[in-house]
């Protein structure tokens, strides 16, 4: 059964955005608008396999990196376009085909820009040495920056290159002899164990004399040129002129805009390369602002972080972002065998965020990392909503608040409402920020945001079960309260509650 989306009346472009740093349940949601609004075009515009989206509906689930949510939709004619904007990395999308293929799912209407950047075993390789010599920044290492990088550097390639033999080899070789220099200085058997590893095929572009065995990464490039062929198309002019007959055009952003690559948006250095917000659809697909009607943000009723970067409303703190590293998730795998007296209502905060982990599953799609957990941030929010109303505009924003379902037993809910900036002195706008002061809205700046805790609100919970809830009036008292709080301190209105993972636990907001 269909459910009216008024908040969506005559709205032909919607963008949908991460409000925090990814993992938001975005794929939740797009799958869900997808269904009741139906839009002509789901598309994913930036990021790459770095990325993850969770989709479940009756009995299927897949976990998607490149291709939007939308896919689900693909036998109703939905289509599912991977935009110029998109770091493609083709056989992760040639096994996201398979597995859809093995769900009934033809992606008969999947669609993919010609201009789209292609990562290289090149660039994955240089992501893992700098994770495996320095310890990076805490990326996914699935070169995704690195093949950003070769595009702004006018040495990447693009999927059109991938049907076009001489074209291919050259930019290969032209791309290979500029990194060449810099991974001969890297010991041998780093690069040795890099490339055997099952994400660059287990060795099969290893080569002992020169690195990188360039004509099998030519021939293998061609083979995944030849299969992806049938799905290339010039999307910029597909979907400009799908804004001129207004249909429904829903934008999906990977990632989340405190990560975008903007200074001033995302929290530098431990940012993507690409920029999830309405200011990276020109670069992304071909769009303009201007073209957005309306902006839904997705943010967590909690907050999650993957990987390296400061988060002020972290439980447990340091201790937290120590026990998510990598290593210690493959020393101690199992987080309750270690923390069996863990609860939402520890009087420990590290060991509510590890319950909250647990319950959340809060582990990469990617990476099956563990993702650091912390309260939702008032000052980051009404961050990301800024960049979502860009001057001289007038597009309309609401707010989709997801896993709301998580909270259930939590006592006491926390919400961070202020910033305390605990550093020296530091220059901000027009005047000295000192130690002490309170920031209603975050500051990303790296000499800033990490000398900075939160300020909490204390909410009463909930303890009843909400995931079978469908009307906003039917949440307990202590889960509507947690919205009302989050709605009227972001200063915007509530569209959708999240109460599960599958597509039906959605409340929409009268």
């Amino acid at each position: 059964m269909n459910k009216s989306l008024g908040f969506l009346n005559g709205v032909y472009t919607l963008l949908m955005v991460g409000m925090q740093w990814g993992d938001e349940a975005k794929g939740k949601i797009a799958d869900f608008i997808t269904t009741h609004w139906k839009p002509k075009f789901v598309v994913r515009f930036q990021g790459g396999a770095n990325t993850g989206c969770t989709v479940e509906v009756g009995n299927k689930k897949i976990v998607l990196h490149l291709i939007p949510a939308g896919i689900m939709h693909d036998a109703a004619g939905v289509f599912n376009v991977i935009a110029k904007g998109v770091a493609l990395y083709p056989l992760v999308l040639l096994g996201e085909i398979q597995k859809l293929a093995g769900l009934g799912i033809k992606c008969k209407n999947l669609v993919v820009s010609g201009d789209a950047t292609v990562v290289l075993p090149i660039h994955i390789l240089i992501d893992r040495i700098w994770a495996e010599i320095n310890g990076g920044i805490g990326t996914t290492g699935r070169g995704i920056g690195w093949a950003y990088e070769d595009r702004d550097g006018r040495r990447g390639i693009t999927v059109y290159d991938l049907l076009d033999e001489n074209e291919l080899r050259r930019k290969i070789r032209a791309n290979f002899a500029y990194h060449e220099l810099w991974l001969k200085s890297v010991d041998q058997e780093v690069l040795k164990k890099i490339l055997q590893s099952e994400y660059l095929e287990n060795g099969r572009f290893y080569c002992p004399k020169n690195i990188l065995n360039i004509e099998a990464m030519v021939k293998c490039y061609l083979q995944y040129g030849r299969k992806i062929a049938k799905y290339v198309r010039d999307t910029d002019k597909l979907l400009r002129r799908a804004v001129e007959r207004q249909d429904k055009i829903l934008l999906e952003g990977a990632q989340g805009l405190l990560l975008s690559k903007l200074v001033g948006l995302g929290t530098h250095p431990h940012n993507t390369m690409s920029d999830p917000s309405i200011y990276g659809l020109p670069e992304g697909c071909g769009l303009h602002m201007g073209d957005v009607d309306y902006v839904l943000g997705v943010v967590k009723a909690y907050a999650t972080r993957v990987g390296h970067g400061s988060f002020a409303e972290e439980f447990g703190g340091a201790r937290s972002a120590k026990w998510c590293e990598p290593h210690m998730a493959e020393l101690y795998p199992n987080e309750l065998e270690y923390y069996p007296d863990v609860s939402l209502n520890s009087p420990t905060p590290f060991w509510r965020g590890i319950m909250l982990r647990i319950l959340g599953f809060e582990y990469g799609a990617t990476t099956e990392r563990r993702r650091r957990t912390g309260r939702l941030s008032i000052p980051g929010l009404k961050l990301a909503i800024d960049s979502c109303s860009p001057p001289n505009t007038e597009i309309s924003f609401g707010l989709a608040v997801t896993k709301l379902d998580v909270l259930k037993g939590m006592s006491v809910v926390e919400i961070g409402h202020r910033l305390r900036y605990n550093g020296e002195g530091c220059d901000h706008d027009d005047y000295m920020l000192q130690k002490g002061h309170e920031l209603d809205v975050m500051v990303p700046r790296n000499q800033v945001y990490r000398h900075c805790v939160g300020r909490y609100l204390r909410l009463p919970g909930f303890h009843q079960t909400v995931s079978r809830i469908r009307r906003y009036s039917s949440l307990p008292n202590g889960a509507r309260g947690v919205l009302q709080c989050i709605a009227d301190s972001a200063n915007v209105s509530l569209d959708l509650v999240s109460v599960g993972p599958k597509r039906d636990q959605t409340i929409v907001v009268d």
